[in-house]
């Protein structure tokens, strides 16, 4: 059984805040008044469902995570009412709107980008013709001047800009387009020695050939400057996209090698706990925190100390958890792709994954259905989202999947072993990162060819009524994964799949048969328009 009393109010909230974003960022004050009803709701939820027992258990239950719901919604709307004058403080929005020059003081957030001239930082005074305003102000940098220097993450810089406003619900406040940029220090402490660290191991990988020399930083350290415009077309072509940088599942593995070593050298249980926390606080800053690397680290975190309590860890809840409290520490991250794509596939893994090997293994051996479960259950959760961004269904992308991903947890270790070793030891880092280089061109590998395979992809169009179709059909086959055989309800389940299943089978294979009979193989097809000289 499904526990998702924990899930209803996080999924609530998170909707809520998709529409609240949404406006623009004036009328987010109104959520304001939100809080209370947070309170009050939530004090309700914990009382009623400690106070009422017998028959009456379960109708409280539900009732609390009601009250429960319409607490974090209400939490999760006073927090953007909080930050949402912070982030867009109104000197910088007269600034933008007059395009008025304006001196900009803050620290990098991202690295610069030399091919595009962008990097990202957080505002923390900012002067305009008014004054000057404080505040955390994150702002996206464009058009960074060739003579500019390079910027790494923690740098402290001064940029003379001027201000554009984004829309209503993006991840930055303001696009900055700037004219001088002026590093006033660099990294220091902890950032400053990820930082050196990152920078070591992009000038060693840069050494290795081919598309293994490319994807391998992407895999040990989050860093993908080197992938080229080729290369990432075929990683998006085989569906192998998550691959080309640090995703959750690294943090999951740097914890469990962690708590191995730990084990075999018989540390106590405490400190191998507490070993892992350190760790994995230290690798989320050595990769930068990405969205995906945040939602994994806080659930590595919260079931390290569920585990030091001695309390169980449940995996469904224990997501729930981590997306709360990153959702009410920043609202922002509701409208991330990468954060959704991050919160879905793993929610498959932990739903569907189990189930989905054991009916594979009434077919193929056990470890053959588990490979194939994985990736399918991550695909399956994620394709009603990831038709929005690439209006298509991969054909080879299961295949490419299943060959590529064991290669990841590889080329990963190896090539965070060979980051850590560089400074202490350059000859057996050069060695590491070599056989780190094998794993991650056979993954380079495996996208070209699946990607250049023919009929790689069916046309599925990108409007509301067709996502919300595939959606329907993701829903029903986890009905019929989930029900128990030989019951009515599988029984309704895999009615339910033919009939949806079927006639949608039938118009998108005869619409891609009908485009291919079309048009010749060897014709493109451009489309030109015409604009007025002034």
């Amino acid at each position: 059984m499904i526990d998702l009393r924990a899930c209803i109010p996080v999924a609530l909230g998170w909707i809520v805040l998709v529409v609240v974003l949404s406006v623009p960022a004036g009328a987010a004050g109104v959520a304001g008044a939100a809080i209370g009803v947070a309170v009050v709701a939530g004090g309700a939820a914990g009382v009623l469902a400690r106070s009422v027992s017998g028959r009456r258990r379960r109708w409280a239950e539900r009732c609390a995570v009601l009250l429960l719901a319409a607490a974090f919604v209400g939490a999760v709307c006073g927090s953007v009412a909080v930050k949402a004058a912070v982030r867009s403080p109104p000197s910088l929005v007269e600034a933008a709107e007059g395009s008025a020059p304006v001196v900009l003081d803050g620290s990098v957030t991202a690295r610069s980008e030399p091919e595009t001239g962008r990097a990202t930082m957080r505002v923390d005074e900012a002067t305009t013709r008014i004054g000057m305003t404080r505040g955390e102000v994150p702002v996206l940098l464009l058009g960074l001047p060739a003579e500019a220097p390079e910027l790494d993450v923690g740098d402290r810089v001064v940029v003379r800009a001027r201000l554009t406003a984004t829309a209503a619900g993006d991840s930055v406040a303001f696009l900055a387009r700037a004219t001088d940029v002026s590093v006033v220090s660099r990294a220091s402490g902890v950032v400053g020695w990820a930082d050196a660290l990152r920078a070591g191991f992009r000038s060693r990988a840069g050494g290795l050939p081919g598309d293994g020399g490319a994807l391998l930083p992407g895999l040990a350290i989050g860093d993908t400057s080197a992938v080229d415009e080729s290369l990432e077309a075929a990683m998006k072509g085989a569906s192998l996209t998550h691959l080309t940088a640090v995703s959750g599942a690294n943090c999951a593995v740097v914890v469990a090698l962690v708590l191995a070593l730990g084990l075999q050298l018989r540390i106590p249980r405490l400190v191998r706990l507490g070993a892992a926390a350190a760790v994995l606080a230290l690798f989320v800053v050595l990769v930068t925190p990405e969205p995906s690397v945040l939602r994994a680290a806080v659930m590595a975190l919260v079931a390290i100390v569920l585990v030091a309590a001695g309390r169980p860890v449940r995996p469904l809840p224990l997501l729930a958890v981590a997306v709360g409290v990153l959702l009410l520490v920043d609202p922002w991250l509701a409208r991330e792709y990468g954060f959704a794509l991050s919160v879905l596939a793993t929610a498959g893994l932990v739903v569907l994954a189990g189930p989905l090997a054991r009916l594979f293994a009434r077919v193929v051996p056990e470890p053959v259905a588990v490979a194939l479960a994985v990736p399918f259950a991550a695909q399956l959760a994620c394709q009603p989202l990831l038709i929005t961004l690439s209006p298509s269904i991969p054909v080879h992308g299961l295949a490419a999947n299943v060959l590529a991903e064991p290669a990841a947890p590889v080329a990963t270790v190896l090539g965070l072993l060979a980051c850590l070793v560089g400074p202490v030891w350059p000859g057996g880092a050069a060695v590491v990162a070599a056989a780190a280089w094998v794993p991650a061109a056979w993954i380079g590998a495996v996208a070209r060819f699946c990607s250049s395979l023919p009929g790689r992809a069916l046309p599925w169009p990108a409007e509301g009524w067709s996502v919300a179709l595939l959606a329907l059909l993701v829903l029903l086959v986890a009905g019929v994964v989930l029900t128990t055989p030989y019951r009515r309800s599988r029984r309704v389940a895999v009615v339910g799949l033919l009939v949806v299943a079927v006639p949608t089978a039938s118009v998108v294979t005869g619409s891609a048969v009908g485009r291919t009979l079309s048009f010749p193989a060897d014709w493109s097809v451009i489309q030109c328009s015409t604009f007025p000289v002034e």
